[in-house]
């Protein structure tokens, strides 16, 4: 089923075995023709794409999907997490 979004990290840096970029993968025209709304629009977004076709062509079955489920919420963590930690750091550089 079509291409997948799965992207080396120019890095190549890895969290739990994900190689994670921190680069939009999906774009404008990707999102809006799979109409997703402007909240779930991040780092994640072209994982959502992906997960939301396998889910519309499954007929939403709870056991279907489920690989491309976990790789959309470990990339939602890690974005959570990186946010996190760039905060710390700015809050630091704002201290000194």
């Amino acid at each position: 089923h079509g291409h997948s979004h799965v992207k080396e990290a120019p890095d190549g840096k890895t969290l739990w075995g994900i190689v994670y970029n921190r680069e939009m993968v999906a774009t404008q025209e990707e999102m809006n023709e799979a109409n997703l709304p402007l909240g779930y629009r991040d780092y994640c977004a072209h994982l959502l794409i992906d997960l939301n076709k396998c889910r519309h062509e499954s007929w939403y079955l709870p056991w279907k999907c489920g690989d491309l489920r976990h790789a959309y919420e470990k990339c939602q963590f890690f974005d959570y997490e990186v946010r996190k930690m760039k905060m710390a750091e700015q809050q630091a550089a704002s201290k000194e």
